[in-house]
């Protein structure tokens, strides 16, 4: 196996073993499935922590690259990229049980702060294109950007506190749409 495909096969066994145990995954309970040795995985990784920091990074990344094609595509108005660019999804996240997530907060508390700080920056292209929305009318003149981030970030991370998403039983994908549609739309029906 190629040593990309080895990385590749431990990242998505740890994905798999953090759906079974959540942060108390072992790297012995991955090497046994894929047949590697703990030895491997060192090579690949520094650590359990790295495998967090990796998975984290190639979201941000992946939800970047996603937000830019957004952003830069001409065929789509400022109101239709604003709601596309709330909706972009990490490739991981279809693959991770998102629900496990708050149990970082106990377990590996330094990664959590590290994942929670990730939903409070990366903003650049939705406060551009607040900007823009306050310039061409898509978005209110009196609408102040940074609170309308601060709302949204902040009803994210609350989806991993405790364990928001198992009491109100929705999906992690589900819950952020609602979130965005709440803040972008409002709460009142049509005509009230």
């Amino acid at each position: 196996m190629e040593e990309r495909d080895v990385k590749l096969a431990i990242v998505n066994e740890f994905v798999s073993q953090f759906n079974q145990y959540g942060p108390k995954v072992t790297l012995d309970s991955v090497c046994k499935p894929i047949h590697i040795s703990k030895k491997t995985i060192y090579k690949h990784f520094p650590s359990k922590a790295g495998i967090y920091d990796y998975l984290l990074e190639e979201a941000v990344k992946s939800v970047l690259e996603g937000q830019k094609a957004v952003y830069e595509d001409p065929a789509l108005s400022t109101k239709e990229k604003l709601v596309r660019i709330l909706n972009i999804r990490a490739d991981w996240e279809s693959k991770i049980d998102v629900s496990k997530i708050f149990e970082f907060e106990t377990y590996e508390p330094t990664f959590y702060a590290k994942f929670l700080k990730a939903y409070e920056s990366n903003w650049d292209y939705f406060l551009s294109l607040m900007d823009k929305g306050k310039r061409d009318g898509t978005v209110k003149a009196d609408v102040n950007p940074d609170i309308v981030v601060a709302l949204l970030s902040s009803a994210m991370v609350n989806l991993y506190r405790g364990d928001t998403l198992a009491k109100l039983n929705i999906p992690y994908a589900k819950a952020i749409d609602q979130i965005a549609s709440t803040v972008l739309f409002g709460i009142l029906a049509e005509g009230e």
